[in-house]
């Protein structure tokens, strides 16, 4: 491997968090927590900003399809067998994935062992530093979409799914649809390598270390793993992801009308199944779909809530709301009117791209179907019409700020906070991550009913339906929204 010595041109100690932040010479960001959730237990999350996001639409997949070709090539000139007999000898747990917005490489070891921190830390350079892409890896990961696009075809649930995400973004934009064989077919091993490794070079990467370790025990296999990952970039250059936000890459492009769909699968039993998405605002207050919108930070809303969460504001008083509009949803349209099997909202959301999703899905009895999407919608509308209640919010927080305060004591949930707190991608900063729990609770009912009225108002205008059903009798033609 390399030999040069590399240092740390940059080291700051956030005292409060307990966080230290660290920049390496060649480029990555490092960012390192000490905890004892798990004695003498270590997590590695080697972080590339990207991912599908970075995608064109002459090659969809090629992201995708090149990180799961990769990890299934070995490394180094290794065999992916031999990789995973060293992984196994050594207990080093290593996994990885690629989302919509960065590729992910994890790494989990015991720290009681020297030889085995430095062993992890061995395998982690290679595995970043000498990548592999073999063409029978690649037939594999193109075999495993044939497989994946057949299961979908028979899954109601995930066709009605595809179908929704498939109007969600104008046509020249795929990277919110599932991949089809068609579009992988034409990949080669030269598309997906150069696609990947844009996005590994040491510019782009952040390493988030977090678990009981001998911090100079850390830092010294940093310097000597991690700080001589060879330098793909000029000095001083931005990187992939930062590059790619200048060009807009992070944009997706909206339909931004209401649509309704319909997809049908051949099943025995009679059922339906109704997803919906619509535009919100990403992680930080972005939805650059609305009309309106304005910047966060320049509408002149003040509360101690929005102070005391800084830019984690919009992403807290989103996450609160949706629990307390699932509730309303269950309540309602489940258990009162009965009208549902079962019923769930999420929010997906982005850090990066330019909004958030809305999904909601459920499942109605197909004889009450019409009856149920219109409770469904009279649900939103008293929502952003009246706002939550005081009632709501109560019985909302407690549960969720009791999961917090179990998942902070967890190296998983600290693996994905600390996430890009060292780019220039996205405004999260150590005030956001002091006392999580805190944060929550310090968010009042008029934060909850200010942030929705500004993220949800294209549940309606902006909302792509699909409707999916087994049965003939009930299979609808395509037609307006209602």
């Amino acid at each position: 491997g390399d030999t040069r010595v590399m240092d740390f041109v940059t080291e700051v100690q956030d005292g409060d968090s307990e966080i230290c932040m660290m920049g390496l010479s060649n480029g990555p960001r490092v960012t390192m927590k000490k905890s004892t959730f798990d004695k003498n237990h270590c997590a590695i999350c080697v972080h590339a900003s990207g991912g599908i996001a970075l995608e064109t639409a002459e090659h969809p997949g090629a992201v995708a399809i090149g990180v799961s070709s990769m990890t299934d090539s070995g490394c180094g000139g290794f065999s992916a067998d031999a990789v995973e007999r060293f992984c196994a000898r050594w207990g080093v747990n290593l996994q990885d994935a690629c989302s919509p917005e960065g590729i992910y490489f994890w790494f989990s070891f015991c720290t009681g062992d020297e030889t085995r921190v430095e062993k992890a830390f061995q395998i982690l350079h290679t595995v970043i530093a000498y990548p592999c892409f073999e063409e029978k890896a690649l037939s594999r990961a193109k075999r495993d979409v044939r497989i994946a696009h057949a299961e979908r075809l028979r899954s109601l649930e995930r066709s009605a799914q595809h179908h929704c995400y498939a109007e969600i973004c104008t046509p020249s934009d795929p990277r919110m649809v599932d991949l089809t064989p068609e579009q992988v077919e034409s990949l080669d091993q030269a598309t997906v390598t150069r696609a990947v490794m844009r996005q590994l070079c040491p510019s782009n990467l952040e390493v988030i270390i977090v678990g009981d370790f001998d911090h100079d025990s850390i830092k010294r296999n940093v310097l000597l793993y991690i700080g001589t990952i060879p330098r793909i970039t000029p000095p001083g250059g931005p990187s992939a992801a930062v590059a790619a936000l200048r060009e807009g890459r992070f944009k997706l492009s909206l339909t931004q009308e209401n649509r309704r769909v319909t997809t049908s699968v051949l099943e025995d039993s009679s059922r339906a199944s109704i997803v919906w998405t619509f535009p919100t605002f990403n992680r930080w207050g972005v939805c650059s779909a609305l009309r309106l919108w304005e910047p966060p930070g320049a509408d002149d809303w003040k509360s101690a809530g929005r102070e005391r969460n800084g830019a984690m504001f919009w992403s807290r008083c989103l996450c609160v709301a949706s629990e307390m509009a699932n509730v309303r949803l269950v309540n309602h349209v489940r258990e009162r009117m009965g009208l549902v099997y079962g019923i769930n909202l999420v929010w997906l959301p982005f850090e990066v791209y330019d909004c958030g999703l809305m999904q909601l899905e459920y499942s109605p009895d197909p004889e009450g179907l019409d009856v149920a999407q219109q409770e469904v919608r009279n649900v939103f509308t008293g929502i952003l019409s009246e706002g939550f209640t005081q009632e709501e919010l109560s019985r909302a927080v407690g549960p969720l700020v009791a999961g917090v305060r179990e998942s902070v004591e967890t190296n998983g949930f600290w693996q994905e906070i600390l996430c890009h707190l060292q780019t220039s991608l996205t405004p999260k900063s150590t005030h956001c991550l002091h006392d999580v729990p805190s944060g929550y609770l310090s968010l009042s009912l008029s934060d909850i009913n200010h942030v929705v009225r500004r993220a949800w108002p294209l549940w309606d205008e902006a909302r792509i339906e699909c409707v999916g059903v087994t049965n003939n009798k009930h299979q609808l033609q395509q037609c307006p929204a209602a």
